[in-house]
């Protein structure tokens, strides 16, 4: 079964993302923490991970633990919105992130479309 993680410290963000997977009845998590994040992609291994870059040091701390925990589907997929529109800073091939999106140019409904393609 397809189904998303949504990781941001932002309650808000979390909501969005939840009407707007929901309005495509793609099933989802949400997480304030890393920590609990963790424990969400362990027991429910979703396909596609949601991470807001609102986490700070943190967000780059959960996508290595994804790419490294062996108890981690290896093939799930990460999305990463930051604050800065320079996308390009961002070393997706290093850190195995599938897309980066700007939060100030991308709308979340371009980023549902991304999670559609990736489905």
């Amino acid at each position: 079964m397809i189904s998303i993680a949504v990781i941001s410290p932002d309650s808000n963000f979390q909501q969005l993302y939840k009407i707007l997977l929901k309005s495509e009845a793609l099933p989802s998590y949400s997480a304030k923490t890393q920590e609990t994040g963790l424990t969400i992609i362990k027991n429910y291994q979703p396909n596609i991970v949601v991470i807001d870059s609102n986490m700070d040091n943190e967000s780059y701390e959960i996508i290595e633990k994804i790419r490294t925990n062996k108890d981690i589907d290896k093939k799930t997929h990460i999305i990463y919105l930051i604050s800065s529109e320079d996308t390009d800073s961002i070393e997706k091939t290093k850190l195995k992130i599938d897309n980066v999106f700007s939060k100030n140019t991308t709308t979340p409904k371009e980023v549902l479309e991304k999670i559609k393609d990736l489905i």
